[in-house]
């Protein structure tokens, strides 16, 4: 930490470990305070940035020790550079899947190529898997390798999350949509398309936008219409984590018991 503290000049440091029961907090619960924190670091980003040549503000989000979490806040860079993958505040869309074919990922490109053209914005993938090279190779074939990052498997996929302004999900089938209902705890909008589980979770219009596979076209129009209309996206965002609530291992757990009771 301090050595890192040294080489990032880091000037706020904010880091928490696990705790004696943390086992009994559900996962939802612990992304919320995450996203809470986070994205409270990011709107500091945003506001000091809006002064030109005050400060360049960025986090750097790093896996803490024992399955805990580190968040650092730099102000200013002595050699004036600002955080590399948004250096000008730009929107970040976010994948995350394990590459497969049946995930889609070009189509999840070819929305962001379209994005792009209209808002300044920068693309994550997270993961890794059998169609990663493919992807990359559309990257470059469309031009857009200084706008895309793929950073592998995150063990703490929250800490992306809570940075993220929407998360994209093109798969070409979902028995259930556990990484858009992630998404949804840490209060990001999806795009997603309108298979299996996924319209349970994602509620078109409310929460995000469903889309049909390979509607690229209809769900880049989507994205587009939420981050241009930044009310929109922060209602949006709200609905998006009271939906995620209702999956709380709180509160279903007691209806799978419910069910059960019923045939004992």
């Amino acid at each position: 930490r301090v050595d890192m503290a040294r080489k990032r000049w880091c000037d706020l440091s904010h880091q928490h470990f696990d705790w004696e029961g943390f086992g009994d907090h559900s996962w939802l619960d612990r992304r919320r305070h995450l996203a809470v924190l986070l994205k409270a670091f990011r709107r500091a980003q945003i506001e000091l940035n809006s002064f030109p040549g005050e400060y360049q503000v960025f986090a750097l989000i790093t896996p803490g020790d024992s399955g805990g979490d580190a968040v650092y806040v730099h102000t200013p860079n002595p050699n004036g550079t600002p955080f590399p993958m948004v250096p000008n505040g730009e929107r970040i869309l976010l994948h995350a899947s394990n590459f497969r074919k049946i995930k889609r990922v070009g189509d999840v490109i070819h929305i962001f190529s379209e994005v792009v053209k209209k808002i300044p914005s920068k693309l994550l993938f997270v993961g890794d898997g059998p169609e990663r090279a493919t992807a990359e190779a559309l990257c470059r074939e469309l031009n857009l390798c200084d706008d895309i990052r793929f950073v592998g498997r995150q063990e703490q996929i929250e800490d992306i999350l809570a940075i993220s302004d929407l998360f994209l999900l093109t798969s070409e089938y979902e028995s259930f949509g556990l990484a858009a209902l992630e998404a949804m705890a840490a209060g990001v909008p999806v795009i997603s398309t309108n298979v299996g589980g996924l319209p349970e979770i994602n509620l078109d219009g409310k929460t995000g936008y469903l889309g049909d596979v390979g509607d690229t076209q209809h769900m880049s129009a989507c994205t587009i219409k939420l981050l241009t209309q930044p009310k929109l996206l922060e209602e949006f965002k709200k609905n998006a984590a009271r939906q995620a609530d209702q999956f709380d291992i709180g509160k279903i757990v007691p209806q799978y018991e419910a069910l059960y009771n019923r045939f004992l």
